[in-house]
């Protein structure tokens, strides 16, 4: 009987004893994964309508700022000679009402998928995202500047539009 007990979970339930339980994060760790990605918006790269910010003085994302009214990512450099794109200067950045600010640390593509995003909780309050700098996923509280970030390993060719941590 207990053996089918975890067939009866949805894939959410399931992903919440396994983080807690087989990853031993703590429950403010799990609950801050759950809330995050729970009603998460999911942001993809440069929206139509949205001014990038390139080549402006932009600080890095630190701190509180508050609330997040959206993300993008700045524009690919196309070689016009070979017309080939590189994306080694594309970054994330999240706008506030207090300001725009980079977030350097955040994947933007992977070997697995060019277009990497990052999600924002319903509010504005969360923003949930592939850390390279750590290896792993991070959630960072906007209005308190927290960040947890999980120690789950993942090798970043593997992150991609609905990667989970595992």
């Amino acid at each position: 009987m207990l053996r089918r007990a975890p067939a009866q979970l949805t894939r959410k339930q399931r992903a919440v004893i396994v983080l807690r339980f087989r990853e031993d994060l703590t429950e403010a760790a799990v609950t801050a994964l759950a809330a995050t990605t729970a009603g998460a918006v999911a942001v993809w790269p440069h929206p139509a309508g949205i001014v990038a910010t390139q080549g402006q003085d932009v600080p890095d994302l630190r701190g509180k700022v508050g609330a997040i009214r959206y993300a993008y990512q700045t524009p690919c450099e196309v070689d016009e000679m070979t017309r080939r794109a590189d994306r080694s200067a594309v970054e994330w950045r999240v706008v506030t009402q207090k300001g725009t600010y980079r977030l350097p640390q955040a994947l933007t593509s992977s070997k697995k998928d060019p277009r990497v995003p990052v999600a924002i909780s319903r509010d504005g309050r969360r923003l949930a995202y592939y850390s390279r700098d750590a290896g792993a996923h991070a959630i960072r509280g906007m209005a308190g500047g927290e960040e947890v970030v999980s120690p789950v390993k993942v090798a970043e060719e593997r992150i991609g539009a609905g990667s989970t941590c595992g």
